[in-house]
This record gives C-alpha cells, structure tokens and sequence, in this order.
C-alpha cells in the first residue's frame, strides 16, 4: 500500500490530469445527453404548436366550406350575391392562410417566376379550397350552384387535414405531409384530378386559358 501511495505522490499531477480527463468525459456525456433530451422537448413543444395551429385553420376551412355548401343551395334569396361575395373571399383568404402549413409541390419546377410561396403546384387540400372559391364564384343566378361538388372539396380536405395530423399514430412534423404513403398521396391527386375536370367542364370560364396545372 505503502508502494502505491508513494508511487501515485511521484506521478501526482498524472493523476490528478487523467481524473480530470475521466470527469470531463462523464460530464460531457451526460451534457449531451441533457442536450438531446431538451432538443426531443422542443421539438414535441413545436410539434405540438403546429398541429393546434393546423387544426385551428382546419376549423375555419370546414366552416367556411359547408357555408359555401348552404350559399350555393340558397341562390334565389335576397342575399346571395353579398354572401357569395363574402364567403368566396373567406374561402381564398383561407387558401392563402393554408400555405404556412401546405406548401406547394414540385416548387422548382413550375412558376419558377412566381413569388416563393406560389412556385409549384397547390398540394390536395388547398386545390380542393380553390376549387370550391371557384364554383362560387362561377354561379350566376337564377342558375343552381352545385352544393355537392363543395361538399365533395370539403371532404377532401378533411381527409387530407387528418393526414397530416395523423391522429392514429403522431410523427414528426418536419416533412410529415410529404412522407404519406406514396398511395395516400397518388389517390389525393386523383381526386382533385377528377375535381378539376368537372369543375373546368361545368364554369370553363373561371380557369384562365394558360392556367394548366399550374398555381393561381
């Protein structure tokens, strides 16, 4: 014992150096570790913010989509023009509203002159919202609007809204929308597909001629 003590009091500041090297080390693991679990609980934090964001634009699309609903069933009344009017633009606004949660796809490969939030193509549920502005927009009385084709919008961007919120299992937020099963994706795109199609064969008047497929 005696050996050792007198040996550890020759190589006193080796010691003392490799202790210090050993605590730096704990504590840089444990640091790290502290680091990533605060990084995981900002993340949850902003995840959290994002989805109730989402879901609080959601509820003012549903609204605004089944008032739309009752608009284009009612066009003989006294007020529809102001209530077209009214909730046409409640409808764009909501659009527009809805690019700080849906991007649009394919950005650097259409309207490359645009602004940065209208390069590229509407993702489903934002085309659904557009859709619908525009068969408000195109009714013209005494002729009937067509409450079904909105309602058919509507469906479409509840089921693109639950998609993204993925209330059946929670996922990370950054590039959630865009990591949906290829399938999911393929079938949103189908429909609004089909939703175009009627909505150009019945107003053809209220697409421009260049539009494509491209964003307003």
């Amino acid at each position: 014992m005696d050996d050792i003590i007198g040996l550890l009091n020759q190589h006193r500041e080796a010691v003392v150096a490799g202790v210090s090297a050993i605590v730096a080390l704990f504590g840089a693991y444990f640091s790290s570790r502290e680091t990533r679990k605060q990084r995981k609980i900002l993340k949850e934090t902003l995840r959290q913010r994002l989805d109730e964001a989402s879901l609080a634009w959601g509820d003012e699309a549903i609204n605004a989509l089944a008032e739309a609903e009752g608009v284009a069933a009612t066009t003989r009344t006294l007020t529809f023009g102001e209530d077209r009017l009214r909730v046409a633009q409640e409808l764009s606004a909501l659009a527009d509203r809805g690019r700080m949660f849906f991007p649009n796809i394919d950005e650097h490969k259409k309207g490359t002159h645009k602004e940065a939030a209208f390069r590229g193509s509407r993702p489903p549920i934002l085309e659904a919202m557009i859709f619908a502005h525009l068969e408000l927009k195109g009714i013209e009385p005494p002729h009937a609007g067509n409450p079904e084709f909105i309602n058919r919008c509507r469906r479409l961007v509840v089921s693109e809204l639950q998609a993204h919120l993925d209330p059946r299992q929670r996922d990370e937020i950054v590039g959630r929308y865009n990591r949906q099963r290829k399938t999911h994706q393929d079938e949103a795109r189908r429909l609004t597909s089909v939703l175009r199609a009627e909505l150009q064969s019945n107003r053809p008047y209220v697409f421009k001629a260049d539009e494509n497929d491209e964003d307003d």
